[in-house]
């Protein structure tokens, strides 16, 4: 193949792998789905059924990142009666300090594993929610922690 040929497929392939990325850099595993792709409702869902949701949206109040974290960790908690396994900071892409937290709780004797992560900053809210059952939770959580890094605000 010729060598300028090889460059322009080469850009191409960019253009094209970059027109496509989501609002979070996940492995190939992750597929988008359908009607889901916009950076405000992006999913992704792999062939053994972990999910990625990624929301943004508009808080009027302008509620911090303390709220929010106190605020979804009291429902998980205290509402849904999911086990706190641990928390954390987090940066995104952009450098802006967010938190993340994993619960667990057990679904038809099975255990479900949850991690959250969120960022609050001027009224801007943006929720990513990693979910899936024990093994595959386990496989794949530190990718997704990893991920989180490549959220832009």
């Amino acid at each position: 193949m010729r060598p300028l040929r090889c460059v322009v497929l080469l850009v191409l392939g960019c253009t094209m792998f970059l027109s496509c990325a989501g609002p979070i850099a996940l492995s190939r595993d992750f597929v988008t789905l359908a009607g889901h792709s916009r950076d405000e409702d992006y999913r992704a869902v792999t062939g053994d059924d972990a999910r990625v949701w990624l929301r943004r949206f508009r808080d009027p109040n302008g509620a911090d990142l303390e709220f929010w974290v106190q605020a979804l960790q009291h429902d998980f908690v205290q509402q849904r009666g999911y086990e706190l396994i641990g928390d954390g900071d987090v940066r995104d892409a952009d450098g802006r300090r967010g938190h993340w937290f994993e619960c667990a709780t057990n679904v038809d004797g099975e255990r479900v594993g949850y991690l959250i992560a969120l960022w609050a900053e001027d009224g801007d809210v943006i929720v990513v929610e990693f979910g899936a059952r024990g093994a595959v939770f386990d496989a794949r959580v530190d990718e997704v922690r990893r991920a989180l890094r490549t959220v832009r605000g």
